[in-house]
């Protein structure tokens, strides 16, 4: 009777074992499905003040930055769906190529690469910080760009920003209208370059 007893306590704690499990992975799954819902509608709001902001601008532009949005208050901050932090502004931005409107935006260690706007999925990836430092397994490559004053010999910004970016905060900060980073060379400080790496992992194709 007491070896019964004993295993029928025995298949019961596994019972509740499997069904801990079972509950535990759809609490998962349901919270990730919410979170790449709520990335879904994000990507979908940016794009919308995106394209209402450069279709009421005078100059030819056909990429936004969210930080641009944000000043112009075309946009709040968004906020990750991952945590309480907010979007980057350094690598979010909107883009017009060869008419298709494509998104990128980068929430904490997540980044969304210029998903096409007009289709009901998107590649989600998982991205490390840039460095410089090749001997890493790295999957991303890319050449980012900085500005040294030319009578301090200080880099104007703490980190290598992209090209566009660059030309972005210098307009914004210094209050200039330059077109490109070689008018910015010529006017106001040394523009310099390095090459950068991160880790970049292909998480699933959301739709």
């Amino acid at each position: 009777m007491r070896r019964s007893s004993k295993f029928e306590t025995i298949i019961i704690i596994v019972i509740l074992l499997v069904v801990g499990c079972v509950v535990t992975m759809f609490s998962v799954n349901v919270m990730s499905s919410s979170k790449m819902k709520a990335l879904k509608l994000d990507i979908d709001s940016f794009s919308a003040a995106a394209s209402t902001y450069l279709s009421t601008i005078d100059n030819e532009s056909n990429m936004v930055f969210l930080e641009e949005l944000i000043d112009e208050g075309r946009i709040s901050n968004i906020r990750s769906p991952f945590s309480a932090n907010y979007c980057d502004l350094e690598e979010s931005k909107f883009e017009i190529i060869n008419g298709e409107k494509l998104v990128t935006l980068k929430c904490d260690e997540y980044l969304v690469d210029r998903a096409n706007t007009n289709n009901s999925s998107y590649r989600v990836y998982k991205i490390g910080t840039w460095h410089e430092d090749e001997s890493y397994n790295n999957d991303e490559k890319s050449t980012l760009y900085n500005c040294v004053d030319y009578s301090s010999g200080a880099e104007l910004f703490k980190e290598y920003v992209s090209e566009e970016y660059l030309l972005y905060k210098v307009n914004k900060q210094y209050e200039k209208d330059y077109k490109n980073i070689d008018d910015i060379e010529y006017e106001m400080c040394n523009v310099q370059s390095k090459v950068f790496y991160r880790l970049k992992s292909d998480i699933e194709d959301k739709s």
